[in-house]
C-alpha cells in the first residue's frame, strides 16, 4: 500500500517480474491512519486536511459563487478543475472512509462537521462484549498547529453494522 497526495494505492504482486495492475482510489483529504477490519478485511481510513473546509462548506461556497456570478454551469465543475477555497489557519476538513479492498467500493463515508478533525483510530473490543468490534477515533476541534491547541478533543466510538460494511456513531467522550 502507498499513499500519494490524496489517494490510496494498493499493490498486490502475485509473481514478481510480471506486469501488474494498479487501482487508484481518490480520497477527499490527506489520509492520517488506516486500519483493517479483522473479519471482513475492509479498510477504514481517517482523512483530514488543515486549511480546508468540510465538503458541506465547500458546496455552500460553490453555490454562493454560482449565484453571485449567475453561472450555474460552475456547479457542474469538479474540484480538481477549479481548485479548493483556502480556509485559513485552524480550519479542518475531515472524514472516515470504509472501502472494500477486493471490489474497491466505497462502503461508508462519515464527514466531520463544525471544524472537527480525526487524527487517530483503532479497532477494538470491550470486556463486556468481547465478540463485538468497535471503531475508536480520536478527534480535535478547532485545532491550531502553532501554538498547538484546540477548543476540545474527543474519543468517538462507532459500531460496525451490516456485517462490517457500515459504521454507526455510538458514543463520544470529551477528553479536553
Amino acid at each position: 500500500m502507498a499513499i500519494v497526495n490524496n489517494s490510496l494505492r494498493i499493490f498486490y504482486f502475485e509473481r514478481l517480474g510480471e506486469i501488474f495492475n494498479q487501482t487508484t482510489i481518490p480520497l477527499r483529504y490527506t489520509p492520517r491512519k488506516m486500519v483493517f477490519h479483522p473479519e471482513t478485511n475492509n479498510i477504514v481510513i481517517i482523512e483530514s486536511d488543515h486549511n480546508s473546509y468540510s465538503k458541506r462548506e465547500k458546496e455552500m461556497i460553490k453555490q454562493e459563487i454560482a449565484n453571485t456570478t449567475k453561472d450555474l454551469e460552475y456547479l457542474k465543475l469538479k474540484e480538481d478543475q477549479i481548485g479548493t477555497p483556502y480556509a485559513g489557519e485552524g480550519r479542518w476538513g475531515s472524514c472516515i472512509r470504509m472501502i472494500d479492498p477486493y471490489k474497491y467500493d466505497l462502503l461508508d463515508l462519515i464527514e466531520f462537521e463544525e471544524n472537527e478533525a480525526a487524527f487517530t483510530t483503532c479497532i477494538m473490543s470491550f470486556n463486556n462484549s468481547p465478540n463485538e468490534l468497535f471503531l475508536v477515533v480520536g478527534t480535535a476541534k478547532d485545532m491550531k498547529l502553532h501554538p498547538r491547541n484546540c477548543t476540545s478533543a474527543s474519543i468517538i466510538i462507532f459500531a460496525f453494522k451490516d456485517q462490517g460494511k457500515k459504521i454507526e456513531f455510538l458514543h463520544r467522550v470529551k477528553t479536553a
